[in-house]
């Protein structure tokens, strides 16, 4: 039996030759500018895509911000939101591999929406061909078929990554641009 002390030992023993030995992202982290953001994420597919298809909605609509939109405030935004380090995917699975901190996932794609005052809706893949939707923008996330970490976001129609793997692409969740507001 192992006596108290030595699970107080034993298990930050255990966590610390782990790290040592297991993972780039803890001896080679991603890169962090002065506010403490992962400069990787800013350029990722997912704040592309909420840009792009921000701006080809508010095109569509008529909207327009004082300012423009920027990926980097927009993935600003998604990791500002981002929760407490042991809750939050991003940053633990960053211990393993750094390119994790270029995930955006679909929760943070739909907050991001939220705070320019768009909602994001779940429709079908086969939206995306319809002609009755000509101004509709989607916020698309696909994957290889038969991998684990081959994801992409994109927004449709202006981005033409509607079939990003081929014959291989999986449609994981198609979200359609609404107001978040009805007048």
């Amino acid at each position: 039996m192992i006596s108290r002390l030595q699970k107080y030992l034993l298990i930050p023993l255990l966590i610390i030759s782990f790290l040592i030995t297991s993972a780039c992202g803890v001896i080679r982290p991603p890169h962090k500018d002065a506010s403490g953001f992962y400069t990787t994420h800013y350029n990722s597919c997912g704040p592309v895509a909420v840009q792009r298809a921000l701006t080809r909605y508010c095109e569509q609509n008529g909207i327009a911000f004082k300012r423009p939109l920027s990926q980097k405030q927009i993935s600003q935004d998604i990791q500002r939101n981002a929760p407490p380090f042991i809750c939050n995917k991003r940053k633990l699975l960053i211990i393993f591999d750094r390119e994790a901190a270029q995930i955006t996932w679909p929760n943070e794609i739909k907050t991001a929406c939220q705070k320019y005052g768009v909602k994001l809706t779940k429709v079908h893949p086969s939206e995306l061909w319809k002609k009755s939707n000509d101004k509709a923008t989607y916020i698309v996330l696909v994957h290889k078929k038969w991998t684990m970490n081959t994801y992409h976001w994109f927004a449709y129609p202006v981005s033409t990554d509607a079939h990003h793997y081929g014959g291989d692409t999986v449609f994981d969740v198609v979200y359609m641009l609404e107001p978040i507001k009805q007048y």
